[in-house]
């Protein structure tokens, strides 16, 4: 026999104990197919836009928020007797909300997600009050934990100075109970839903990036407000008329009564492409 019947006899029994042992991988292929760039570019792609969706819903509030009481409320801070009040408030990502408490028995009252994430430091000098609040914020996804947010609510008794920065988070300031003589706010790339107080005096400086900003003046709130912003867009409402400067850049508009009362208020707001709404 020669060495090619030979090597055809191997063959054939080789292929034959293959069949006998192994009869379901006689007609499998050797390997898996390859995945189409274009399919994993999809895949990519749709990954990519669930993530952006779930951060954007984590991120918005429905409805308005107004003060009253926090939910489960871990702390409080007596009032002592306090008659003003500086408020400082450095915060990063996140909801942020800040109202006025129905009751004048407490300075403040508060409730956060995520206790670790901040800090509050209060201390009474006298008749004067002195609130420090830092905070990283409530992260990326801030609805998926319990609660309504991370929330400081302050007394409707004292004079505040309000210095408030915020970084790419929402922040919903509703002073409307509170008696505010100075407010500095720096609402950063982040959007801003601020509520007025009923009446001045008022000194209120508001700088924005990218964020769209919606103030809510009271109905008998007599107000200037000057605009610098970029290229968003603006809308003044129905009770502000333009008196001075150029749309766009330095824009000045007052309320009918501005210059007939000492408990105007003054307000600039210096914003970048974001929109604004003042109702």
């Amino acid at each position: 026999m020669n060495s090619q019947s030979v090597n055809e006899q191997t063959s054939t029994a080789s292929g034959s104990a293959s069949e006998q042992l192994y009869p379901e991988m006689s007609s499998a292929p050797t390997a898996m197919p390859a995945v189409p760039s274009r399919d994993r570019n999809w895949l990519l792609a749709f990954l990519l836009i669930g993530l952006g969706l779930a951060m954007l819903f984590a991120n918005v509030e429905r409805g308005t928020f107004r003060g009253g009481e926090p939910i489960g409320a871990p702390f409080t801070a007596p009032l002592q007797g306090a008659q003003t009040a500086k408020v400082d408030i450095q915060w990063g990502s996140g909801l942020l909300r800040l109202g006025g408490l129905e009751q004048g028995d407490r300075l403040l009252a508060g409730a956060f997600q995520d206790p670790r994430r901040a800090s509050l430091d209060v201390e009474h000098r006298g008749s004067a009050a002195i609130v420090s609040l830092h905070g990283r914020g409530s992260g990326w996804f801030p609805r998926l934990s319990a609660g309504r947010g991370d929330e400081l609510l302050l007394s409707p008794v004292p004079v505040y100075e309000l210095d408030i920065e915020t970084g790419s988070g929402s922040t919903q300031l509703d002073l409307h109970s509170l008696k505010v003589s100075d407010l500095k706010l720096d609402a950063g790339s982040g959007s801003l839903d601020l509520r007025l107080p009923q009446a001045g005096p008022l000194a209120a400086s508001v700088e924005a990036g990218s964020g769209s900003i919606a103030v809510d003046l009271a109905p008998q709130a007599e107000v200037q407000i000057t605009v610098d912003h970029g290229s968003g867009s603006l809308s003044p409402g129905l009770r502000l008329k333009q008196v001075g400067g150029e749309r766009g850049s330095e824009a000045v508009y007052q309320t009918p009564g501005y210059a007939s009362t000492k408990e105007h208020m003054d307000i600039r707001i210096d914003a970048g492409s974001g929109s604004i709404t003042i109702r």
